[in-house]
């Protein structure tokens, strides 16, 4: 195993060509004796995965909503709320504003298991795929 925690970072191929593309692969890929095994992820991937995340937490208005007064004591989780009301139903693509507005991270674990947290605590696993 690896002595430090593998960690995704941006990295941009083919930066002066047509094909070029952001990618987010370990940090750790080069360190050491063994390179890391971890797949590539593309920002694609990334973005439908938040889109389709967006809209699981769209369509459970109920748990949001049942939650609102616990919530409505922090700034952010208000703030969240009335960035999700905002929003047309479902969300058809990304939109970095609402990347930024409701994101508060996002850990990729594999292809198939990549959480989402927004910013009222909300989390979403949706594959990237």
């Amino acid at each position: 195993m690896f002595p430090y925690k593998p960690c995704y970072g941006a990295k941009v191929w083919h930066s002066n060509s047509k094909y070029r593309r952001v990618v987010y692969r370990c940090n750790g890929r080069s360190r050491g004796t063994a390179a890391c095994a971890t797949p590539h992820v593309d920002e694609g991937m990334v973005k439908q995965a938040f889109v389709r995340a967006v809209n699981t937490v769209l369509t459970d208005t109920d748990e949001i909503f049942a939650g609102l007064a616990e919530m409505f004591r922090a700034e952010a989780a208000a703030e969240f709320v009335c960035k999700l009301a905002e929003r047309d139903m479902p969300v058809a693509r990304f939109d970095r504003g609402m990347w930024c507005g409701l994101l508060d991270s996002v850990s990729v674990h594999n292809l198939t298991d990549a959480r989402f947290t927004f910013k009222d605590g909300t989390q979403r696993t949706c594959p990237l795929y």
